[in-house]
């Protein structure tokens, strides 16, 4: 019971931290790739010479990773699993929302990393991946009860 709990408080901010993540590291890749850096205000601030990010893109690797691992560990029940996708499908809602005006004004780093891993990759591949996963633990459920 208390493992729950504590799941319930933690699941929904470790999907959001991976949404984060996701999004700073593909927010300076699209800066490395053009020649600049992000700073914390969201604004081109660093110059370098284009290149390819690829130490970038071995981060993103090794957090998705992390991130199922972390979700296989923790959302052990239907109703966790349920929060991860719950909270996966609605920052992926909300960037793709507020994407133009918060790339427009340039707000800060935090916002545009926010909206920039909502509609990455990685977390539209991790919102297949843990609905593929509840679905089959539904139905093995389901298949396990007379």
């Amino acid at each position: 019971m208390q493992h729950s709990k504590i799941s319930l408080a933690v699941v929904p901010i470790l999907s959001f931290a991976v949404v984060l993540a996701a999004g700073y590291l593909a927010l300076q890749s699209e800066g490395m790739l053009n020649g600049y850096l992000f700073d914390f205000t969201g604004t081109p601030a660093v110059s370098i010479a284009k290149r390819f990010p690829w130490e970038l893109h071995v981060a993103t690797v090794l957090v998705c990773f992390s991130a199922t691992v972390g979700y296989r560990r923790l959302a052990v029940s239907v109703r966790l699993k349920a929060l991860v996708l719950v909270t996966l499908v609605l920052a992926s809602v909300l960037s793709i929302l507020f994407y133009e005006p918060i790339h427009m004004t340039r707000t800060n780093l935090f916002a545009m990393a926010f909206v920039d891993g909502g509609v990455s990759a990685m977390t539209l591949g991790l919102i297949a991946a843990v609905a593929a996963d509840s679905i089959h633990s539904r139905r093995g459920r389901a298949r396990n009860s007379p």
